[in-house]
This record gives structure tokens, sequence and C-alpha cells, in this order.
């Protein structure tokens, strides 16, 4: 009986996707927690930048003498201190007077007549500090508010203030975490491949070659010891419970041999039948008494030995005997 290795293939095979479909995973998971983390960063960040313009544009409306109460004066407002303090905060900045028109300092193409002011908070024009509230958006992160502004003429009328930072940074970050990942999966993909090749040929592959070379020595009758402190745990006594079967069977085999050398050499002579009364071992006892051979007495009825003067009710007495 030989022993082939038909399945080394496919059990290295599913091994190596395991492995793959596990490190995507990982990746993954690590994909998703650190997006989250580099999203509430930029949220973060967006709201110091945010926190860092509205409360200089808060001081420069502010200073000097005069009194706010009534609003603060529209035409100190102008291009030039809005894309200032959004150069220095980092973030862009719209202001819609209505009728009057608007201002902008910033890139982003946002259009502020879409931004209902009526539930945004008014920001105060006395010593407490302004408070903003975040506008909902898919593109961009927005916190806005009313400023109460006075005219030349001295009418007054609240004019709509957003502060907003673009989320193309936030998806600029995570696509170069993105593939940042893909680089990281290929290397470690590239480095763990002959590690993983050399610790399955140890722990896998070579135990079971030499424990499919010992079942194939059996045909031979050379069967030497597997070594049972090699591969992992589940081999070595994979390897000692083959072991003791190797022993079981030649303490079987020497039994058996004395049985039968003991059988040969009796003085006695020796048939041994199945449950069909055909001869399957005779001793050389038989062979003498009888004339025939072992070879032509094996497969055939018993009955070769009658001599036809017994009479029938002796053999069945004899079988009913047996």
């Amino acid at each position: 009986m030989i022993i082939h290795r038909c399945g080394k293939v496919k059990l290295r095979s599913h091994v190596m996707l395991l492995w793959t479909c596990l490190t995507c995973i990982l990746l993954a998971t690590i994909y998703f927690v650190f997006t989250l983390l580099i999203y509430h960063h930029c949220q973060k960040q967006a709201r110091e930048r945010i926190k860092q313009g509205l409360f200089t544009l808060e001081q420069r409306l502010k200073e000097g003498p005069g009194d706010f109460s009534q609003g603060f004066l529209a035409e100190r407002i102008t291009s030039e201190l809005l894309d200032h303090i959004a150069h220095e905060s980092g973030c862009d900045i719209y202001l819609h007077t209505g009728s009057a028109g608007s201002l902008a300092a910033g890139g982003t193409p946002l259009s502020v007549e879409d931004y209902p002011a009526d539930h945004l908070p008014v920001l105060g024009t006395g010593v407490e500090q302004w408070q903003v509230r975040q506008i909902s958006d898919e593109h961009n992160i927005i916190y806005g508010g009313r400023l109460l502004l006075q005219g030349k003429e001295r009418e007054k009328g609240y004019a709509v203030l957003l502060f907003v930072l673009s989320l193309d940074f936030v998806r600029q970050g995570v696509t170069v975490l993105g593939e940042a990942l893909v680089i990281v999966f290929v290397i470690v993909f590239l480095l763990f491949f002959p590690v993983a090749a050399f610790f399955f040929r140890y722990s896998v592959t070579l135990p079971v070659d030499r424990l499919i070379a010992a079942m194939n020595s059996f045909d031979t009758g050379h069967n030497p010891p597997l070594d049972e402190e090699v591969g992992t745990v589940e081999f070595s006594s994979l390897a000692s419970a083959f072991n003791r079967m190797v022993r079981v069977l030649r303490h079987h085999d020497q039994q058996v041999n004395i049985l039968s050398t003991a059988v040969e050499q009796s003085p006695t002579a020796v048939v041994i039948t199945d449950l069909e009364g055909r001869i399957e071992y005779v001793n050389s006892k038989m062979e003498q008494l009888t004339g025939y051979t072992a070879e032509e007495l094996k497969g055939r009825s018993t009955s070769v030995f009658q001599s036809g003067d017994t009479p029938d009710e002796k053999y069945d007495e004899l079988w009913r005997t047996v």
C-alpha cells in the first residue's frame, strides 16, 4: 500500500489563503479605525482654526472706542480684512449681508444663500465671546452665526457669517493612509511569505512527509521510529502514537512467528480451514502423512482426505464435535 501526498499543496494553499484573508481583514480594520481618527482629528483641527479666525475677527471689530450695542459698522468689514483673517486661520470666510451683497475670502465654492440664518445664533456685540453653530454639509465643515451690522444711514440688519473648511484635506489624508496601508501590506506579504514557507515546511510539510514515508515502509518491513521532537506539539503526539503502534505490531508479529514456528515444527499433523471447510494451512507433518504439498492442499476441501470406507454418520459426528 502506497500513500500519496495528494493534499499537501491544497493544505498549503488553504493556509496562505487564510493568512491573506486575515491580513486583509486586519488592514481593513486599521483603515477604518484610522479613517475615523483622521476625521475626528480634522474636525478638531477645523474647530481650532475656526475658533482662531472667529476670535481674530471679533477682536478687530470690537477694537477701538465706540458703542457696539446697535451693531457693528458694516464699513469696517472689508474684503481685505476677511482675506487677512482667512490667511491667518487657514479657513474660508463668507459674509452675506442680504441686499447689500456678499463678501468672500477663500477658494471654496459656496452659496451663502443656501444656508438659512433663522436658526443661527446671534454674535453678541458685548464683551461675551462669540459662539457659532455647526451647519450640516456633505462636502465642507461649516460654522456660522448672525452678525448685527449698522450701515452709514444707521440702518441695521443681520448678516450671515460663515467659516468654512473643505473636506478635501480629510479625503487627502484618508487617501494617503490607504496608499500607505497598501504599501505596508505588500511589504509585509513579501517579508512574511518566505518566513511562512519555511515555518510551514518545518511544522507541517516535513512531519507529514516523514509520517507518509514511515507508513509506506510497512511493505518493506523496515520501520524506523519517528522523531517525536520535530514539528508542532500535535505532530509530536502523532509521531509518538505512531511509534507505539509500530511497537505493538512488532510484538504481535513476534508472537505470530513464535506460534507459526511451533505449529510448523509440531509432531502432530495440523490442518486449518475456513468456515466452509476449505484448507488454508497445513504443517509439514500433514504433508508427510498425506503425501500432498501445502500448495496442493490450499483451497481444497477436507474431503480430499476421505478414503470412502468411513460411514457418513461418523463424519457428521465429527463435524458436530468440531
